[in-house]
């Protein structure tokens, strides 16, 4: 397994533990998943497709954009 070391600003640093706690996950697998969800955005923008948080009903909120 490949390790890396990673610079963050002490707000990203926040955001990442608070994420992990609320989870109860490591910092590691929450960066871990945070990717996996990079890789699904980016195979969407790929098909011409594009990443959105719904609500209940799937109504969109919020449509990602610029992540890349």
């Amino acid at each position: 397994m490949e390790q890396i070391t990673l610079e963050m600003s002490d707000e990203f640093a926040c955001k990442l533990n608070n994420i992990a706690k609320r989870n109860g996950l490591s910092r590691a697998l929450t960066i871990g998943r945070a990717l996996a969800l990079l890789a699904v955005a980016d195979e969407a923008q790929t098909e011409g497709n594009a990443i959105a948080i719904v609500d209940a009903e799937l109504n969109p909120i919020h449509r990602l954009v610029g992540i890349f």
